[in-house]
């Protein structure tokens, strides 16, 4: 068995979309092409994938790779906790992400694990898209969405090293946005169906503007005497 596990945190993609109030339709399938390109890219770098997530979405994601249920109240708490069961599991290295960002450099961040440091790979919003520490006590302190994640890591840990930085997915402004990103290229046609999906929704929601109505009105010829 391999010493490096890579940590998927996520829901279905059906549920990541639902929950950030994305077209289903369109957003599921991006979803889903990320959590596959992340397996692969832990096949690449020689890790076994791992989804940590809640014990209802079990079923549906088990088709992808083995998963492991959440535990904890707090998000930073799961977290803490999904890195403890690997490590529980045999693996030595362990690196987070989730399946709203693309893969970045895998085999790096592992590496560079391996040697002692720790690593990043910031979203545009300033918090991460991938986190590989060896700290449990710095995971539990991480919010969801927390925007100032980034600038916490740079101030905690002395040997960080920080990847590239790529949008994560939480609008339809953050997809606009990934469209015009390198990381994000494998990815274009998915992207604009989110963008097309969502342009013609809300044609369909606009209310039809109808000309006002205008009436003529002719006046009689003057009176003559």
């Amino acid at each position: 068995m391999s010493s490096r596990a890579l940590l998927i945190v996520a829901r279905t993609p059906e549920a990541e979309a639902a929950a950030k109030r994305l077209p289903l339709a369109t957003a599921a399938p991006l979803f889903r092409a990320v959590l596959r390109c992340w397996i692969a890219s832990a096949a690449a770098a020689g890790a076994t994938p791992i989804i940590a997530c809640s014990g209802e979405d079990r079923r549906r994601l088990a088709d992808f790779a083995t998963c492991i249920e959440q535990r904890g109240a707090a998000f930073g708490e799961r977290l803490a906790n999904a890195v403890e069961d690997a490590r529980k599991l045999g693996f030595e290295s362990v690196i987070l992400t989730g399946i709203d960002a693309p893969p970045c450099a895998l085999e790096t961040a592992f590496a560079l694990l391996e040697n002692g440091a720790d690593v990043v790979a910031p979203s545009r919003d300033g918090g991460v898209n991938l986190i590989g520490v060896q700290s449990l006590e710095f995971l539990r302190t991480i919010r969801l969405r927390e925007s100032h994640l980034l600038q916490r890591c740079r101030r905690t840990f002395r040997a960080l090293f920080v990847l590239s930085a790529a949008s994560d997915i939480d609008s339809m402004a953050d997809i606009a946005a990934a469209r015009r990103e390198q990381a994000w290229s494998g990815y274009r046609a998915l992207l604009a169906r989110c963008l097309a999906h969502a342009s013609n929704a809300a044609a369909l929601e606009r209310p039809a503007v109808t000309a006002p109505l205008r009436f003529s009105v002719s006046r009689a010829p003057p009176l003559t005497r």
